[in-house]
């Protein structure tokens, strides 16, 4: 099951996935970065909850194939049929395509640049020794 409450969106309503190892599960839904969808592309599920098939690392497994639809959004393997394309209807607070695959866009993780980090710890007082 995926819960669409946890996840991030982008501003055409898409699902924001990631390759990152999950650090998160609710209902079943590998998230990564405060919300970013934890999946692998094109992955064999390697096991299943819900019918939804996971890989090796604990992320979702999902394919940009259109071929061979089982369910509302997965195929025969359990790999959920992704598309790039914006969403055309939602259910249950997902996005879908006009031909009924999950709406989703690849993400980055947030990064913690040099300049602000070497900001920040300029701040901190050497120890006394």
């Amino acid at each position: 099951m995926l819960t669409a409450g946890i996840l991030l969106f982008d501003d055409q309503g898409r699902i924001r996935t990631t390759q990152d190892a999950p650090t998160d599960f609710n209902g079943g839904t590998p998230t990564a970065h405060g919300g970013l969808l934890s999946s692998d592309r094109d992955v064999d599920p390697f096991v299943y909850l819900a019918g939804l098939g996971y890989g090796p690392q604990s992320r979702l497994t999902d394919t940009a194939s259109p071929l061979n639809p089982i369910g509302p959004f997965v195929n025969d393997k359990g790999q959920v049929r992704v598309s790039g394309d914006p969403p055309a209807y939602w259910y249950a607070g997902l996005p879908f395509t006009a031909d009924g695959m999950l709406s989703v866009v690849d993400d980055v993780a947030p990064m913690e640049f040099a300049f602000s980090s070497a900001f920040s710890n300029a701040f901190d007082s050497p120890s006394a020794a």
